[in-house]
């Protein structure tokens, strides 16, 4: 199943200076192993049309304004699940060194690491990879 979360928010044409309103998301696709994202703008004033995407990090506020616009999601592991392999999936996916890992396990846990759907849904697929049980899910704020 894919996952998205999509803002609008706005913003300044790059070419003529106008007010214009930019359109961002962030992508987890049908059998993907990594999240991406793409931008876009259309300039009222100037009619320049703008499209940027990749497979890094999301270009600079948008995961606040998905958050914000979204609500926050987490990932949720079986209580059976060993810490261990926890610990691994979460130091190979987020590239987290062995003391930021700990503190990332207790909110995995507790169910408070807080995460746009799109990222909670690929953290769940690797956890379900490596025999974790696992599942993406809303946090109490979700936005409807």
């Amino acid at each position: 199943m894919s996952t998205r979360a999509y803002v609008t928010y706005p913003g300044t044409c790059p070419d003529c200076g106008a007010d214009a309103e930019w359109r961002g998301a962030q992508l987890l696709l049908d059998g993907a192993d990594a999240l991406c994202w793409d931008s876009d703008l259309q300039c009222p004033a100037c009619g320049l049309a703008l499209t940027a995407c990749g497979g890094d990090e999301l270009p600079l506020g948008v995961r606040e304004l998905l958050l914000t616009a979204h609500g926050r999601a987490t990932v949720r592991v079986g209580p059976e699940a060993r810490s261990a392999v926890v610990m691994r999936v979460l130091r190979a996916s987020l590239t987290l060194d062995l003391v930021s890992v700990r503190s990332v396990l207790a909110e995995v846990r507790r169910g408070t690491y807080v995460c746009t759907l799109p990222e909670a849904e690929l953290l769940a697929r690797w956890m379900r990879a490596a025999g974790v049980e696992a599942v993406a899910e809303w946090l109490a704020d979700v936005r409807t």
